[in-house]
């Protein structure tokens, strides 16, 4: 494994768990493995949405390309 993806991974992994532990507070009725997870799943939703708007832009923007080409 590449050290420098290690420390990188090892790092972020650190800085999701330091902004957890702020939620875990405030949710005491839930287990910490939880809130990670549901903190996590929010990031990913998010990237996604994220790659969802780009895809959308490249694909309207092909159809702008395709409709000049026939013209």
């Amino acid at each position: 494994m590449n050290t420098e993806w290690r420390v990188e991974e090892e790092n972020s992994d650190k800085e999701d768990t330091d902004s957890d532990m702020g939620a875990a507070s405030s949710d005491e009725g839930k287990d910490f493995s939880s809130i990670i997870f549901e903190e996590r799943m929010k990031h990913i939703k998010d990237d996604f949405e994220v790659f969802a708007q780009r895809l959308r832009d490249e694909h309207e923007r092909l159809q702008e390309s395709s409709k000049a080409l026939l013209e």
